[in-house]
């Protein structure tokens, strides 16, 4: 069992065959990512917003299934294909740093890691401001057909109070870490066939027809702003991006 307490999600993790090759793909959206470099046997391009970032890793030449982290991640790209993969919990700085995979019976649907939360991070600290206006990572979609079992098993690991609500026929499970929320949705009868896996993600646009915009300009199919479940108002790709369902949320109203 996993004593710690998290205070944040900092980097949601997309494997990809290649980091490179994937970093122009996001550039050609408006993201700007640091240049690869190494980090637990990957190399990976990093993506910074003001709550929560984004990582592409992609396995280095020699790893094998057997080699820790970067293994798993092999794994994932040979059985599911390049997409969202996990990600990595952020606790203020201790003298004790944890380093490797947390267990992934702790983390149904994700692989994930212990990360040191970026301190001082505000809305216009420690981020690169994207062309595309996007400000912060919002949700993280896991989809399962036990969404209370789900929901139970972050709560219980990590000292999370989860939200359950019934929305359009589904059940949903809310966790907040920090700025981000882990969505947990499923049928609202237990479907125990239904694996738990990461399904999409949403971030948050300070301007989102300027977002939907830039995205255009790469020849990328994305949707017309309309109203979203959520309150406010949505537009996603029409196709994934490095294997992950994409949308953008508008910023909230101050």
């Amino acid at each position: 069992m996993c004593p710690a307490v998290v205070t944040s999600i900092e980097r949601v993790l997309v494997a990809v065959q290649s980091t490179d090759r994937a970093a122009e793909r996001w550039r050609s959206l408006g993201f700007t990512l640091s240049e690869a470099g190494p980090w637990e046997g990957c190399t990976a391009a990093d993506l910074d917003l003001s709550h929560g970032g984004i990582r592409l890793i992609s396995p280095d030449g020699g790893t094998t299934i057997q080699n820790g982290f970067a293994g798993r991640v092999r794994e994932h790209l040979a059985r599911r294909g390049e997409g969202l993969t996990g990600w990595t919990w952020g606790r203020p700085h201790s003298e004790t740093e944890d380093h490797g995979l947390i267990d992934p019976d702790l983390t149904p649907g994700a692989l994930t890691m212990f990360e040191t939360a970026r301190v001082g991070r505000g809305p216009t600290t420690g981020m690169s401001r994207q062309r595309n206006r996007t400000t912060r990572v919002d949700h993280i979609v896991i989809a399962t057909g036990e969404v209370d079992r789900v929901a139970s098993a972050y709560a219980r690991a990590f000292s999370l109070r989860p939200h359950g609500k019934e929305m359009k026929g589904r059940r949903f499970a809310f966790l907040k870490v920090g700025g981000p929320v882990i969505e947990i949705t499923g049928p609202l009868e237990p479907a125990p066939h239904m694996a738990p896996a990461l399904w999409g993600l949403a971030l948050r646009s300070e301007d989102l027809e300027e977002t939907v915009a830039v995205v255009r300009t790469a020849a990328v199919e994305v949707s017309d702003p309309k109203p979203a479940i959520q309150g406010g108002r949505i537009a996603s790709l029409r196709e994934p991006v490095s294997g992950v369902p994409l949308a953008w949320l508008e910023s909230e109203t101050p």
